[in-house]
C-alpha cells in the first residue's frame, strides 16, 4: 500500500470524528447564580447554541437539593417553580413562562422540559431560569441538558 493512502485512511477517522456534540450539559451553582430583587434563588442564565434552525431539540432540567443534613432526608412533595425566559440571539424575548420540576434529593433528578425544539433563528440563545419566591428548599443549583436530533 502506498503511504498517501495509508495516511488518508488513518486521517479520515479523526477528521469525521471533529464534528460538533450533539449533546449540551451544564450546571450552575446556586452560589454562582446572578443575584436578582426578583429572585432570591438568582437567575441562572444558560447559553444554548441552536446551530442548526432545521433541526430539533430535546431539553431537560436537573435539580438537586442543597447538603443541609436532616432537611435533605425529609422534603415535601411541593414542585420547584421556575420562571423561565427564553432569548433570541436577536436579544428579543421570544418566550415567558413558569413551569414546575421536582427538587429531587441529595442525587438531583432530571426532567424533560420540552421535546421537539425548532428555534425560529440558528445561533446562541439564553434560557434564564429563576426560582419563585415560594420555594422554600435550598437548592445547590440548576442545570440544563440540550440535545440535538438532527432534522425531522
Amino acid at each position: 500500500m502506498r503511504p498517501a493512502p495509508l495516511l488518508l485512511s488513518l486521517l479520515l477517522p479523526l477528521v469525521l470524528a471533529c464534528g460538533r456534540p450533539s449533546t449540551m450539559e451544564q450546571f450552575i451553582k446556586a452560589e454562582d447564580a446572578a443575584a436578582s430583587a426578583v429572585s432570591p434563588g438568582g437567575v441562572y442564565r444558560f447559553e444554548v447554541d441552536f446551530f442548526d434552525s432545521l433541526a430539533t431539540y430535546d431539553i431537560s432540567l436537573y435539580t438537586r437539593l442543597a447538603d443541609t443534613g436532616a432537611r435533605n432526608r425529609v422534603h415535601g412533595s411541593e414542585p420547584l417553580g421556575l420562571d423561565v425566559r427564553w432569548i433570541s440571539p436577536a436579544k428579543e424575548t421570544a418566550l415567558e413562562e413558569r413551569v414546575y420540576i421536582q427538587y429531587g434529593g441529595i442525587r438531583g433528578v432530571k426532567e424533560l422540559y420540552r421535546s421537539g425544539v425548532k428555534p425560529g433563528s440558528a445561533g446562541v440563545w439564553t434560557i434564564e431560569l429563576r426560582p419563585v419566591a415560594e420555594n422554600l428548599l435550598p437548592i445547590s443549583g440548576i442545570g440544563i441538558i440540550c440535545v440535538c436530533n438532527g432534522t425531522r
